[in-house]
């Protein structure tokens, strides 16, 4: 049986079920509306800035670190370890870590907070609990995922014609 998640799969072109819940949760409302996102806004501006196509892991790891990127920064700013300004900013060094295929986005991450005064220690152990309180370890690839590749139509034309002329 399909999970709430890949139910949303064939809408967004996939003929296969690669994402599946481990644990099906109330999440799955927010999970699929940021998979569909993901997919039709941001998968092609990255494939413009990196000139390639990009994998289907890519999709969902970077999807799944900028949840947890969100639960952690939630759990700070509920314990008033951060204000809502601080919050915007990471976020956003966070989304350029993650989504610009930073090696370690989460060092990034924690190297900004500690910028900031916050102890690496104690920011360690907070993401520690964004992981163990957080909605994205309930999913996991399962399948070959790595041989889905997204691409612009456009640049597969433009390749498919120098193939052509070699």
């Amino acid at each position: 049986m399909m999970s709430r998640t890949a139910d949303a799969l064939p809408l967004v072109g996939s003929d296969s079920e690669y994402l599946q819940d481990a644990i099906p949760h109330p999440a799955d409302r927010v999970l699929v509306p940021r998979l569909v996102f993901r997919i039709s806004a941001f998968m092609p501006a990255a494939i413009r800035a990196f000139d390639q196509a990009v994998t289907w892991t890519e999709i969902i790891s970077g999807l799944l670190r900028m949840q947890l990127l969100t639960d952690f920064l939630r759990r700070l700013l509920d314990k008033k370890a951060i204000d809502d300004e601080t919050y915007m900013q990471i976020h956003l060094e966070g989304n350029q870590a993650i989504n610009g295929r930073a090696k370690d986005p989460f060092s990034v991450v924690m190297d900004a907070l500690e910028k900031i005064g916050l102890s690496r220690s104690s920011l360690k152990l907070d993401l520690e609990m964004a992981v163990a309180n957080s909605s994205v370890i309930s999913y996991l690839l399962v399948g070959r995922p790595e041989t889905i590749l997204i691409d612009d139509r456009e640049r597969v034309a433009e390749q498919l014609k120098a193939l052509e002329g070699q």
